[in-house]
């Protein structure tokens, strides 16, 4: 009890208020004003509300799995992505371009497929990505400044000078000067991109890198020369492209001091097969490209100064990717197969998931590819499912894998950066407008109808006809509850589950007894964007995409923060807690008062009475 005392020494007791107990009876007093309420509002249309629960349901289980996909990353690494919406609908937008696209280019598919299956080997190594980027711009910067010298040089200085002493000098003569220019040119230019990949590495000779990049030189000038003189042809053209390749493997595979090493030998073989392979399908890249660019009118110098230039950095980024994987325990990779020299070290790679990974990737590069209208909600989603992962390994590998040890608000920026840089992306390749994806259109095929009809008149007699509830959206429900349910079982009861539970608990406690870190974290990005990718297919299937899809994660944070951060069964819960909160909001306030408020008005109540969520674990924190 609080005792005061006056100056004349009579004691005064005053009572201690209880505000535990006053703010619990105020509670209890507003909710049963809100009840009696809203039973008056309900009485009047009963059927409307009813109706508007059951749509509640519906929306809340995809507000569940956005929440989940929330929730993942923040158990993995403790942040809080505010990129999910923006993941959500550029992977949305992807699934809809392919779900749209009769056939993809061979090409690009290998590619696509390619870079996925080599960032997915790699997520748990510390592989020298600058040595594959540096030499990547490089290319691009010198092979497009190539065609400008070219045409600087050889058609304008030259050429000019040519006309001027000898004005009946033929087209031909000017063609065949123009390519052995070309040839003198490319030399330098290919010389300077070999210094980018090999000035990484000891003991690489440079006046042969010279050599090599003069006889390269003179390869090109000299079929220049020889399609000035006799034209051009598909059989010329494979043949000069195989040259060129077998030259620069050849020439490249002695150069490199792994490849010649007494106990390393093995690795010369696939060295110059991958520099040979990467040329001829880059080469093939560029001829496609003008193939596909030769009609647009106007482009003329700047069509081959760009074609030239992804080229080029196509080029590099393959010259360096060879040089950088030899030295990244190719050896010891190639003697678990038996081949080359034993080692007993614990290597980065696991065997196990490159051969998975490799499968994985030629099976998707063949659905991808698969013709016919039947298969293509089947390209769309395999397409859609590599982007994701590719999205995924990329977000792990080069922004958040960076800020590793760095203040946990510094990666909750980078999510921010990442959230407006896929924004703007979409805008720049997507259309700005709202889209449908239609993949919910028509059901009869499995047998649904267009519309389900529920009779309530037995149970609420004010209700005399039948609700009627569009089939999507049931089966969007469906959907996205076994997502839900895939995913628990996958989190459970699997090994990469149980790993990413643990690492969720305490990353250096996990990686003290042998759990790899940074393969579990890149897991946890890739579940994400997986989850993003089924998110927005389900919520454009049933809504529409377009630039305000990113704003729903922001109505799905609060059921993150409601069912508990670290709870995944909470997030389930607090989305379709969300979900009945925002449609019931807005048909009571007969405006978007449900969107913009119920839900954080629900929040600010659940936080004040449970602050750690409905689920959530309460942490004590000792000193």
């Amino acid at each position: 009890m609080a005792t005061n005392t006056f100056s004349q020494g009579r004691l005064i007791t005053l009572p201690r208020i209880n505000w535990q107990w006053v703010g619990r009876w105020a509670t209890l007093v507003i909710v049963v004003t809100f009840v009696m309420w809203l039973g008056d509002r309900i009485g009047d249309n009963p059927r409307s509300y009813v109706d508007v629960t059951i749509k509640g349901i519906l929306v809340g289980a995809i507000y569940a799995i956005i929440a989940v996909g929330i929730v993942i990353i923040n158990k993995a690494s403790g942040v809080f992505n505010f990129a999910h919406g923006a993941m959500m609908l550029i992977t949305a937008w992807f699934f809809l371009t392919f779900y749209n696209t009769e056939s993809f280019n061979m090409v690009a598919v290998i590619g696509l497929v390619g870079i996925t299956v080599f960032m997915f080997i790699n997520m748990n190594t510390a592989f020298a990505f600058d040595k594959i980027l540096l030499p990547t711009a490089w290319g691009f910067a010198l092979f497009a400044l190539y065609p400008v010298l070219v045409n600087i040089i050889a058609n304008g200085i030259i050429g000019g000078l040519l006309r001027l002493v000898i004005p009946s000098l033929s087209a031909n003569v000017l063609g065949i000067i123009s390519s052995l220019i070309g040839g003198i040119i490319y030399a330098l230019v290919f010389f300077l991109l070999l210094m980018s990949v090999t000035r990484f590495y000891m003991r690489v000779n440079n006046q042969k890198l010279l050599i090599l990049s003069a006889v390269v030189g003179a390869i090109v000038g000299i079929s220049g020369v020889i399609v000035v003189i006799i034209g051009a042809s598909d059989g010329l053209a494979w043949i000069i492209r195989i040259i060129t390749g077998l030259v620069i493997a050849l020439g490249l595979t002695p150069l490199n001091p792994l490849t010649q090493s007494k106990d390393e030998n093995v690795l010369a073989l696939p060295y110059a097969i991958l520099v040979l392979a990467g040329f001829v399908i880059i080469d093939l890249i560029a001829v496609d490209l003008f193939a596909r660019n030769a009609s647009v009118a106007g482009l003329g110098l700047t069509l081959t100064i760009l074609i030239t230039a992804i080229q080029g950095a196509l080029l590099g980024f393959v010259l360096g990717f060879a040089f950088s994987l030899s030295y990244q325990n190719w050896g010891k990779v190639l003697s678990r197969f038996g081949i080359g020299k034993k080692d007993d070290e614990i290597i980065p790679y696991n065997l196990t998931s490159i051969v998975i990974a490799i499968v994985a990737g030629a099976v998707m590069v063949f659905m991808m590819t698969i013709s016919g209208e039947e298969w293509r909600l089947i390209r769309a989603l395999v397409g859609a499912v590599v982007i994701a992962t590719l999205m995924g390994l990329c977000i792990e590998r080069f922004s958040i894998r960076p800020l590793m040890g760095q203040p946990i608000f510094t990666m909750v920026l980078m999510t921010l950066a990442l959230d407006r840089i896929f924004v703007g992306l979409n805008n720049f390749f997507f259309p700005t407008i709202d889209t449908k994806i239609p993949i919910f259109n028509d059901l009869s095929g499995l047998g649904m109808p267009r519309n389900y009809e529920v009779e309530l008149v037995n149970i609420i007699p004010q209700i005399d006809r039948a609700l009627r509830i569009p089939s999507a959206s049931v089966l969007i429900f469906i959907l996205a509850s076994l997502t839900f349910l895939a995913f628990i079982l996958f989190f459970q009861y699997t090994s990469v589950g149980l790993s990413m539970r643990a690492t969720a608990e305490n990353q250096v406690l996990a990686q003290s007894v042998g759990l790899r870190v940074r393969a579990i974290l890149a897991v946890a990005w890739v579940v994400t964007s997986l989850l993003a990718l089924i998110a927005g297919v389900l919520y454009g299937g049933g809504n529409s995409i377009g630039p305000t899809l990113p704003g729903i994660a922001l109505i799905v944070f609060p059921a993150v923060l409601l069912g508990g951060l670290e709870s995944v069964g909470g997030a389930f819960v607090g989305g379709i807690i969300i979900g009945l909160g925002q449609l019931w909001g807005d048909q009571l306030f007969r405006s978007e008062a449900g969107t913009q408020l119920v839900p954080y008005v629900i929040l600010m109540v659940v936080l004040i009475f449970k602050p750690d969520g409905l689920f959530g674990q309460k942490r004590i924190e000792r000193i």
